[in-house]
């Protein structure tokens, strides 16, 4: 106890024997275990369960919140220590910027998920209560329709820039990738676990373009996207694609290395694109990233005439985020959407079976 005082002592003795004693009765581990092993242990429960999440939460619990809590036990676990984690992160820096309150607020959620998934287990009797940082509104970089024909009209000239076969083959790979994703809409996680299998030819009901539609997996859960396919365009990129590889199987990776693993990012060879075509910084100087062409896919269909309620569902998101970011974007009507949303029609097969036929 560290006192001389035999009464001091036995106050302490009898405090901490109810302590463990609820402890006990509460089902919980009377000795408190370091946060860091339980990190480890929280991991390895979602690696098979959210693949698709576990490289954003790693970030999250398994290298910030796990720095900022090295050493410590539970019991060292509080409102305060949870708000201080806060301000923690935003004292760090990355690429000599700031952490942003949107970052601090998204990993916030993954905090709180962690707290709950530890007091499930009886690490925590209760589940720490703090407030969590609001968020920052702000529009998301996309390209305009001159920036975006400014990429297009660059791309060959970039994919030729070098005569290495495989740096062509990976800036054509980058190219097709980003006209895939900014007439799906998909994010880049999504487009990292998308099969060929995933992919597939429907009619569209009239006779032209047939749609092409994508079973993606991701954050929000399953669902299926139906791509922009004008003039057969999508189909155009996938072929492109699919001459890249040795006869791919339906269960390939579309986006992939030559030794078939899945491309984690795509993001430095986009900044090579954009910096190449002059549109690397929009006009409000935010840098364009991978990311920017869902953002792009998003402002281009509103201003088509898509309906907000369609364009969520097709974005796999809800009502109020479109609004929320592209609120500002005004359509003229509300024409013709996403190639016809329509009642389920026969499938005509896997894109790969179409190409092979």
């Amino acid at each position: 106890c560290k006192t001389p005082d035999r009464d001091d002592a036995y106050r302490f003795a009898m405090d901490l024997y109810e302590d463990l004693r609820l402890k006990v009765r509460a089902g919980e581990a009377i000795n408190s275990p370091l946060i860091d092993k339980v990190i480890d242990e929280f991991l390895n429960s979602l690696v098979s369960k959210s693949p698709n999440r576990f490289r954003d939460i790693n970030t999250t619990i398994g290298k910030h919140f796990r720095t900022y809590c090295k050493g410590q036990k539970f019991e060292w676990l509080d409102s305060r220590s949870c708000l201080e984690y806060f301000d923690w992160r935003r004292g760090q820096e990355r690429y000599g910027r700031k952490t942003s309150e949107n970052t601090i607020h998204s990993e916030a959620g993954e905090l709180l998920r962690f707290l709950r998934w530890c007091k499930d287990r009886k690490y925590l009797r209760e589940v720490p209560s703090f407030a969590k940082p609001s968020r920052k509104d702000i529009r998301r970089p996309a390209f305009d329709r001159n920036d975006w024909n400014k990429v297009i009209r660059r791309a060959n000239s970039w994919i030729n820039d070098f005569d290495h076969p495989s740096i062509k083959r990976d800036r054509t790979l980058l190219w097709n990738y980003s006209l895939i994703l900014i007439n799906t809409g998909i994010r880049v996680g999504e487009a990292r676990t998308l099969k060929w299998k995933d992919i597939r030819l429907e009619p569209n009901g009239s006779e032209g373009d047939m749609n092409v539609v994508f079973s993606v997996y991701g954050k929000t859960g399953e669902r299926e996207v139906v791509a922009r396919n004008y003039e057969g365009g999508v189909v155009e990129y996938l072929k492109r694609i699919r001459a890249l590889y040795n006869e791919p199987s339906p269960d390939d990776y579309v986006f992939s290395h030559p030794n078939g693993t899945p491309i984690k990012s795509f993001k430095k060879g986009f900044s090579s694109l954009v910096k190449f075509a002059g549109v690397e910084i929009d006009s409000k100087g935010d840098k364009r990233t991978p990311y920017s062409l869902r953002h792009t896919y998003a402002t281009m269909r509103l201003t088509e005439g898509v309906s907000v309620y369609t364009l969520a569902r097709n974005m796999g998101t809800s009502v109020a985020m479109i609004e929320r970011f592209y609120g500002q974007t005004r359509t003229p009507d509300q024409a013709t959407e996403l190639n016809k949303m329509r009642d389920k029609m026969p499938d005509t097969g896997n894109i790969l079976e179409m190409f092979d036929n």
